[in-house]
């Protein structure tokens, strides 16, 4: 035996099973997903750098510091050695900071601007696919020379300049 259903009661059910269906319903055009290459991609971490090179920012001038992954010292170039030496084609992070006031760590040729503020760590990646010699400066107007050597040469140049 049926039922029937009266007028208000009716129109009541129908637009609860109306909007039921709306709602559980998948939109007809759907975003697109990322891949999961992409994903991938944009979640992962990058490499360590193969050197990590801190400047330290003085009213005197620039204190250069290096560190190699695993290594458990790090090593300062000594009073002669004060220009930043980097191998050719290596990652290398430059990690800038400061002991008294602002400075900036800055050579244009690289495309390279730090702001060392005592306390924190402005951290940059060097491009080091070019061989030379790069002159800056920063905003006290002391000079700034980095060079892109080759891993030979910089081998060599760390023997003679790195004291432990």
């Amino acid at each position: 035996m049926t039922r029937k259903i009266a007028g208000s009661h009716a129109s009541k059910i129908m637009a609860f099973a109306v909007l039921s269906a709306i709602t559980t319903a998948q939109p007809a055009t759907a975003q697109p997903t990322p891949s999961q290459a992409a994903k991938d991609l944009l979640l992962k971490a990058p490499p360590p750098p193969d050197l990590t090179i801190t400047a330290i920012g003085q009213q005197s001038g620039w204190q250069y510091t290096y560190r190699q992954p695993g290594g458990t010292s790090t090593l300062s170039a000594s009073e002669a050695c004060r220009a930043v030496v980097a191998p050719q084609g290596k990652r290398v992070q430059l990690q800038v900071t400061s002991s008294d006031t602002i400075h900036e760590w800055h050579v244009p040729a690289l495309g390279i601007k730090a702001t060392a503020i005592p306390g924190r760590i402005d951290s940059v990646d060097l491009k080091t696919s070019q061989l030379g010699t790069f002159a800056g400066n920063d905003n006290q107007r002391i000079a700034i020379t980095i060079s892109i050597v080759t891993p030979v040469a910089f081998a060599a140049w760390q023997r003679t300049c790195l004291a432990p």
